[in-house]
């Protein structure tokens, strides 16, 4: 049976670093890798974060969007896949909004040269391999414009709106590996843009459930 150390319900606020490479993927592609079917394909993403503080501690994760899914009762954009550094961060993000959180190995890295070298794995065997590179000045963003996460879980839809807010910059891709095992193989694509968002700060309200 999983243990946990830590329970902590929503709403959480977390800080950290993050990538968010973001796409516009063949419908086929983008409903071959979303659960619940996708009703209007459209931008999809691939997030990379270093979280330094959280309830449940520092963790790592890699996640995709697949592109904006439609539920009876809500509109958004769904985490199909995602890999976190701990077991408390799956078992919480499951728990409060229905994330499909499953648990892996990172190694991240950076390099003298400001490049970050993100490792992953299952048990020794690499999952995804990801090198990037920030370059120019940095920008304010905010999630004020987002539409909600929608997740379902235990005949439940959980509708869940981030609100955050940190610097962001664009950055080069200059690796992306994947396991077509482990990952979906969206390093056959290439992102319209990567952004590095610096010391950000995120609130992950309770969500509401339909």
């Amino acid at each position: 049976m999983t243990t946990i150390e830590t329970l902590a319900p929503a709403p959480w606020t977390l800080t950290g670093n993050g990538y968010i490479l973001l796409y516009r993927w063949p419908r086929s592609f983008a409903s071959a890798h979303s659960p619940f079917g996708l009703s209007k394909g459209g931008f999809g993403a691939v997030m990379l974060v270093d979280y330094q503080t959280t309830p449940v501690g520092p963790y790592h994760e890699i996640l995709f969007i697949p592109g904006q899914v439609a539920y009876t009762s809500a509109i958004g954009y769904s985490i199909s896949k995602i890999y976190v550094s701990t077991m408390d961060s799956v078992i919480n993000g499951q728990l409060n909004w229905g994330i499909p959180k499953e648990q892996a190995q990172f190694d991240w890295q950076t390099s003298t040269d400001g490049q970050d070298q993100i490792r992953v794995s299952i048990d020794q065997h690499p999952i995804a391999s990801v090198d990037l590179t920030p370059f120019g000045p940095r920008f304010p963003v905010s999630s004020a414009i987002l539409p909600p996460i929608v997740q379902h879980r235990d005949h439940q839809t959980l509708i869940t709106r981030l609100q955050s807010q940190g610097q962001g910059q664009l950055a080069k891709l200059d690796r992306f590996w994947v396991d077509d095992q482990g990952f979906p193989t969206v390093n056959q694509f290439r992102p319209l843009v990567v952004v590095k968002i610096h010391d950000f700060k995120m609130t992950f309200p309770i969500p509401k459930r339909v």
